[in-house]
Order: C-alpha cells, then structure tokens, then sequence
C-alpha cells in the first residue's frame, strides 16, 4: 500500500473542494486509480482522465446546484503504524450517510460492495 500517495490525493481533493476548482491533478498509482473508481461509481466526483504515459490523473471534482462541493470531508482511516482491518460485517460506514473505501482481496472497493460480496479488508478511506 502507498499511503504517501493516498493522503496526497485526500489533500489535494480537499483543497481543490474548498476553492470550487473543475478539475485537480493526482499523482497516478494503481491504489489512487481504484480510489478513484470507487468515488466516481458512488457519484463524489464526475470523471477522471488517465493518459497512460503520464504520471498525473486528472480529476473532475463534482458539485451540486449551490456550487457546493459534493464530499464534505474525506480521510484516511488505516495508517502506516496503526493498520485498520475490518471484518465482512463490519465494512459499512459506521454513521448513516457516507461511504467506505476497502482493500480487498478482490480490490479496492465501496464497503456495501464489499459487503454484498462478503468480503472483508483493510479500511483505507471514508468519505461523507
């Protein structure tokens, strides 16, 4: 796991919210491309773009009709001294709205996904 690379992308994430940028650039890995699946497929970002002789993902950030950004707080729950694995049933977010982001042995995924498909594994974001 690359947990430099994550905490990059959650800052520039919150960053480029908190000036109602359209777009940010992430430093590109495997780990921050299965991140960004997971926010696109549950609907906290619009796209990304990733060109494959390039090192930066591009990343089109999403808003709602008040211009209000769509992730109101994103953070890193698993750290390099303090790992955090979770069962299959525990991999739903804990409070009623947000999701998880899991690594799995079948990838990086949402914790209702994970969830559905019985899995469990170690906790790397939430995001609300």
């Amino acid at each position: 796991m690359q947990p430099g690379r994550i905490w990059d992308t959650i800052a520039r994430i919150k960053n480029g919210t908190r000036v109602n940028k359209i777009s940010i650039q992430v430093l590109k890995s495997k780990v921050v491309l299965g991140i960004l699946d997971v926010l696109k497929k549950e609907g906290y970002i619009n796209s990304y773009e990733s060109v494959p002789t390039d090192f930066f993902v591009t990343v089109y950030l999403k808003y709602d009709e008040n211009k209000k950004s769509v992730i109101n707080d994103i953070f890193a729950k698993s750290k390099p001294g303090l790992r955090q694995y979770i069962s299959k049933q525990g991999v739903l977010s804990k409070r009623n709205y947000g999701i998880t982001i899991v690594s799995t042995s079948k990838g990086i995924m949402s914790g209702s996904d994970a969830n559905h498909k019985g899995i469990g594994g170690e906790l790397l974001l939430e995001v609300f």
